[in-house]
């Protein structure tokens, strides 16, 4: 079975294939197998109209954010924000003119929304056996074993390091540093190291892994016994879950 969406992305198919043998009442046994294979591919903000930006003036909406690449410079005794390419328009697609409060200087904006997914990348497996045998006229023994295995994987804007909430102080881009804007912060009244507000965008985007395993064996019996009806079993079950950071995951602090 397959999906596939009007406007692209997030295309899915299903695989499943169940096969049986044996009726209990005429064989004395059953045996009984199913698999099913799902995976649904990721729909990334860029593939939609309404989400390949977070800025969208006729809409009243300006989801950019402060921290960005190439850095903006905070300089804090003056209250301002300030880049060295907002004069030439930033560095679009991700870095956008951006006014982060309407009295300070133009500076630029990261735009977060259209790094993200809308929808994650989704693989899901299953396979179930199932036996039953007639062990008298009115008592069924039976066993049965479930194996389930999911993962999703998601994508969202890279790592933000900003001047506040940092264990190690703001970040600080070293006067003298091979990237310094030299001709920029004397333009500005600037000098020593730099406060600046910065986004990992030449690493790549976050990466979260989610990965689920199921597993169920059942042994048991049922039937009549005695006058009795009766239904007992032993059940073992796990259920297991890691979640796993890819991609540009920065530990903050040590950075």
């Amino acid at each position: 079975h397959m999906a596939v969406t009007q406007r692209g992305g997030a295309n899915a198919g299903q695989l499943s294939l169940g096969v049986g043998l044996g009726d209990p009442a005429r064989d004395g046994y059953n045996l009984f197998a199913s698999i099913a294979l799902h995976k649904q591919r990721r729909l990334h903000a860029s593939e939609r109209d309404f989400a390949r930006t977070g800025q969208r003036p006729e809409l009243g909406l300006d989801a950019l954010h402060g921290s960005t690449f190439p850095a903006n410079i905070v300089d804090r005794p003056g209250g301002r924000i300030l880049n060295p390419t907002a004069s030439s328009g930033c560095t679009p697609p991700t870095s956008l003119p951006f006014r982060p409060v309407p009295f300070l200087t133009p500076a630029c904006g990261y735009d977060v929304p259209a790094a993200a997914d809308l929808l994650p990348e989704v693989e899901r497996a299953n396979a179930l056996l199932r036996g039953t045998w007639r062990a008298a006229a009115a008592i069924e023994v039976f066993a049965e074993a479930l194996l389930v295995k999911n993962r999703v994987d998601t994508q969202s804007a890279p790592p933000a390091v900003l001047p506040v909430g940092n264990a190690g102080g703001p970040p600080l881009y070293p006067a003298g540093g091979p990237y310094y804007p030299s001709a920029f912060a004397a333009a500005n009244d600037l000098s020593g190291n730099l406060v600046v507000a910065y986004r990992a965008d030449e690493l790549g985007p976050k990466l979260n892994t989610v990965r689920s395993d199921a597993q169920r064996v059942v042994v048991g019996a049922e039937g009549q016994a005695a006058g009795w009806d009766f239904d007992v079993a032993a059940v073992y079950s796990l259920n297991t879950q890691e979640h796993a950071y890819g991609g540009s995951w920065l530990h903050i602090g040590r950075f």
